[in-house]
């Protein structure tokens, strides 16, 4: 078998394998089978120097920097398998991707304002019930859309039933941790569990027996003028400069490093906006000192 050969379909399948072993998220495991799959369709001749001509094609091809390095760590950690799995000693030069600091967006208090009154408006539609507690929720918890829509309404009963205001999430990388609802959010949960009435879904945002999509979420909130994300941005900042330790608030967020979470460091909110409207101060103490 010539070093061509290993940059195929079996073989890729097979690193798959490995990194669900290794419990690598499902969109990053999605992500690097598209890079490495457009890789192999470039590949002409695996020699040393090739992945420095890929990267400057994807220069070339206007892709962007956080986008090139991910598709460079995959292709790294691939000949890294291969090399160990097929005992081979294939040297390919690995480029340095200049890194650039991301740009972070704080959505703000005005803009969730006039989303909630904008779906208000016309609140006798279940969409627009829905979409309020979404986006209630996702200001509250700071969850990523993944795991927003594979959330089970089991995981709420607690919440729902006035137990407690906080609920455990699996993240990426399977990594476990809890998170937290204010009043608000848990208010329209409630309005869109009996909008929603019974479902044979074991989902809690469903669409007949599946959950929702992350795309749906996307559109949605995009017709409100809002990036979903920017939610787990505005509470990771507002619990930042309300002094809150760096490494409780990458626990809430979970972020794998602590070096994510410090990026939040640099973004600039009100320390009165925080103070008046973030969502922790609505949230009933008596009921949260259980322990972790």
């Amino acid at each position: 078998m010539n070093n061509k050969q290993f940059f195929q379909k079996n073989i890729l399948e097979t690193f798959m394998d490995f990194l669900h072993e290794k419990n690598l998220a499902l969109n990053s495991m999605k992500a690097y089978n598209v890079d490495l799959l457009q890789f192999f369709t470039y590949l002409k001749d695996p020699n040393e120097q090739v992945l420095i001509h890929y990267v400057k094609h994807l220069v070339d091809s206007n892709l962007s920097p956080s986008s090139i390095d991910r598709k460079v760590r995959a292709i790294s950690q691939y000949i890294k398998f291969i090399n160990e799995e097929y005992k081979l000693n294939l040297k390919i030069e690995i480029p340095k991707i200049k890194k650039f600091r991301k740009q972070i967006t704080i959505v703000g208090n005005r803009e969730i304002q006039d989303a909630i009154e904008q779906l208000k408006q016309n609140s006798d539609k279940f969409l627009n019930i829905r979409l309020i507690a979404i986006i209630n929720m996702l200001y509250s918890t700071g969850l990523r859309i993944s795991e927003l829509v594979s959330l089970r309404k089991t995981q709420l009963d607690p919440v729902l039933l006035g137990k407690t205001t906080g609920f455990r999430v699996i993240g990426k990388g399977s990594k476990e941790r809890k998170v937290f609802m204010n009043k608000d959010a848990i208010q329209s949960l409630h309005a869109y569990i009996l909008a929603r009435g019974n479902t044979d879904s074991e989902f809690l945002w469903n669409c007949k027996t599946k959950h929702l999509t992350r795309q749906s979420i996307f559109l949605a909130l995009k017709k409100v003028n809002i990036n979903p994300h920017s939610f787990r941005h505005k509470l990771a900042s507002d619990l930042l400069q309300k002094g809150m330790n760096l490494l409780e608030v990458q626990k809430i967020m979970g972020h794998a490093s602590v070096k994510t979470t410090s990026l939040y460091l640099h973004a600039q909110n009100s320390a009165l906006e925080i103070k008046e409207y973030h969502p922790f101060n609505q949230i009933d103490s008596k009921k949260d000192c259980d322990n972790e």
